[in-house]
């Protein structure tokens, strides 16, 4: 790469085609009736039981107001309960219900077959040097984020 502005174009150019490819930009993520936004809370939620509204929103870069209707939609639909925290009265734990961790299961089985579908033609080698590249990314980009890159300034615009 011979300049940062080189490198911004193809990551740019990157993220256009993985967009596609994974189809996030779909209103509903891979032909489910939620938004990928939507999709990664519940799988946080199931990662992370008795998460906090806060913790999610700090842990997710995602806007305070969107986060709460969201949690709202999913409250009135089953999938998850608040509870008053102990430590702080005027924050709520958060948990999945059944409902929630099952919807969560089909979410994650409808993502693997995504997966499942796009890495199937790849060889065994193409599939290893593919997760190294993502390893690699993964690896410089959160350099830059404990270093206050992209999340501080995401956190800047709410």
């Amino acid at each position: 790469m011979e300049n940062k502005i080189e490198t911004v174009e193809r990551v740019r150019e990157f993220n256009r085609f993985y967009t596609v490819i994974i189809g996030i930009l779909n209103r509903n993520f891979l032909g489910t009736d939620y938004s990928v936004t939507e999709t990664r809370i519940l799988f946080e939620l199931q990662s992370n039981p008795k998460s906090t509204a806060n913790s999610l929103i700090e842990k997710l870069q995602i806007d305070k107001s969107y986060m709460s209707r969201i949690l709202k939609s999913f409250e009135k639909k089953g999938f998850i309960t608040k509870q008053v925290a102990s430590e702080d009265k005027r924050s709520y734990l958060i948990q999945l219900t059944q409902k929630g961790n099952d919807k969560v299961d089909e979410l994650i089985k409808v993502t693997n077959r995504q997966i499942e579908g796009l890495v199937e033609p790849l060889s065994a080698g193409e599939c290893e040097e593919m997760v190294e590249a993502m390893d690699i990314i993964t690896k410089c980009l959160q350099k830059e984020k404990s270093a206050g890159g992209l999340a501080n300034e995401n956190s800047k615009r709410r």
